[in-house]
């Protein structure tokens, strides 16, 4: 783990493991753990050796084929090794929420955010907000991965915003009324999509398998239906001849 000491923040970045690095910002060094943390839906596990050089205007963390860059006397952290180099801006990181922003390439497609929208999987020049609403938003996800070859995932469980490219082409905002900066970036020397999916996944957890019969057709029922109109339901699909792997309550 490296502290850095800035002009607008403290800025921490620790190297996870291979192509994963976890960056946050505070000011007076007060980091607090996200509650994504503390009930271990995200593990860190152990960190991996960097190489630390530092002048008097800025720092520079390598770790592996990532290197990270904190001008100190601005904030600005600049990471090296996805396609393009991306650019953070950190502001308003005493305590009462922040306003980020993240450098965006002309050329690159963003993809993610879990289940916040269903009008398209491409999700650059749209915006977004992180926040569980019923049918409009069943399972909002804060994590974006780029056709550059990196994903990102904002460590925040308050209700926050997302602009991709919308308003200003060239960059990601991300706006929270509380809580700190606090990303974690997936890095593969390859670039690949699939490949920045298996890093977040290591942070994440990965998903079981579920049983065979849950990957295949499901019939959703009224909240209010009863045994007797289920089974008929049952019958209907059976009757008519339509392909029919499971069913349950709305």
């Amino acid at each position: 783990m490296v502290s850095i000491k800035t002009k607008t923040a403290d800025i921490e970045v620790r190297a996870l493991d291979t192509g994963i690095v976890r960056i946050r910002a505070a000011s007076g060094g007060a980091f607090r753990e996200s509650l994504m943390n503390r009930y271990c839906i995200l593990r860190d596990g152990a960190e991996t050796d960097t190489v630390l050089s530092e002048s008097a205007d800025s720092c520079e963390i390598k770790a592996g084929h990532i290197t990270v860059t904190v001008d100190k006397n601005t904030g600005r952290v600049t990471v090296a090794g996805a396609k393009t180099p991306l650019e953070f801006c950190f502001d308003d990181t005493a305590g009462r929420g922040f306003d980020m922003s993240v450098s965006l390439d002309e050329t690159e497609r963003l993809f993610g955010l879990g289940d916040e929208s269903r009008e398209s999987i491409a999700r650059r020049n749209t915006t977004a907000r992180m926040d569980v609403k019923n049918v409009v938003s069943y399972g909002p996800v804060p994590y974006v991965m780029s056709s550059n070859g990196w994903g990102m995932l904002v460590n925040c469980t308050y209700a926050h915003t997302y602009d991709l490219g919308k308003t200003e082409s060239d960059k990601i905002k991300v706006s929270s009324p509380k809580g700190n900066p606090d990303i974690y970036l997936f890095i593969p020397e390859s670039h690949k999509l699939t490949d920045i999916l298996e890093l977040y996944t290591r942070v994440s957890g990965k998903a079981p398998v579920m049983p065979k019969f849950a990957y295949g057709y499901t019939f959703v029922l009224n909240e209010q239906t009863n045994a007797r109109e289920m089974l008929w339901d049952c019958k209907s699909f059976r009757r008519e001849g339509i392909w029919l792997d499971w069913s349950r309550s709305g």
